[in-house]
């Protein structure tokens, strides 16, 4: 009898020794909260989600670039931009006069987004994809009008701007380019040409001709044939009158249109007799 009593009492002082032991160590386990359970999951500022790193997030952000351009390239085999000057806070060039007694203005920046948008229309009737740097009174940094030419990228660009000369006789179309840049099928001083060819006959207007712009423009970063175009003399009061006209600016337009269809047959017809 005594034998058994002490048997009993050693298994129950195990059975407590596991007891004890085990409920500290489930007393020291951290278990994972439920879905759910009301702990919500905390990130770091910025930590970017399922596990992608910031530095793999910039570049798909460039591979989407770069896949967007091409998707561009692949559907429209003619692509210009337009680049029409100042916006926002920036009006460039301006003048006031009195007509019959009413005092009118006109401004740069509201001359060139108007005829931009008219050269648009026509060309997009003409199957030529147009992107514009701005669609309204904005100021787009040079950077983004730069990128708009070379992202894609497009074919031709026309920066679209009035001009001012201390001789306020001095009146017509005048055209500046980059020199340095060249691609042997079309270089920028020959659109720059075609371009104030064409838009001089299709408004009736004097060509001034073309020159090498000098200076670090937008002119100096794009990679394609491209062209500033001064499409009047704000200085020249009868040029102010006929840069007011809704009429004019239309021609203005065509002959955008114009000089920038002869310039993709020029591009085309090299390109062909390359292939041959």
């Amino acid at each position: 009898m005594k034998g058994r009593t002490a048997v009993f009492y050693v298994v129950l002082s195990l059975l407590v020794f596991a007891l004890f032991f085990g409920g500290m160590l489930m007393a020291g386990k951290k278990e994972k909260p439920e879905e759910g359970s009301g702990q919500a999951k905390v990130e770091l500022p910025g930590e970017p989600e399922n596990g992608t790193s910031v530095s793999d997030n910039d570049a798909a952000k460039e591979e989407q670039g770069e896949k967007e351009g091409e998707d561009l390239r692949g559907l429209y085999p003619r692509i210009v931009v337009l680049d029409p000057a100042c916006g926002g806070d920036r009006k460039g060039l301006w003048a006031r006069w009195e007509d019959a007694g009413v005092q009118k203005e006109i401004t740069e920046k509201e001359i060139v987004l108007d005829v931009a948008l008219r050269a648009e229309k026509i060309l997009q009737e003409k199957e030529v994809y147009t992107v514009l740097t701005r669609r309204d009174d904005t100021d787009v940094p040079e950077d983004d009008r730069v990128a708009s030419a070379n992202d894609i990228p497009a074919d031709l660009f026309v920066g679209l701007h009035l001009d001012s000369q201390q001789d306020s006789a001095i009146y017509g179309i005048s055209a500046s380019y980059n020199e340095d840049f060249y691609m042997p099928e079309y270089d920028s001083g020959t659109f720059a040409y075609d371009m104030v060819s064409s838009i001089s006959q299709k408004a009736n207007e004097k060509a001034l001709g073309i020159e090498s712009k000098e200076e670090s423009t937008t002119l100096r970063k794009i990679m394609v044939p491209g062209t500033d175009i001064s499409l009047g003399c704000i200085s020249n009061m009868q040029e102010v009158r006929l840069l007011s006209r809704e009429d004019y600016r239309q021609r203005l337009a065509e002959g955008i249109a114009e000089g920038v269809m002869t310039a993709f047959t020029k591009m085309e017809e090299s390109r062909n007799g390359k292939d041959e």
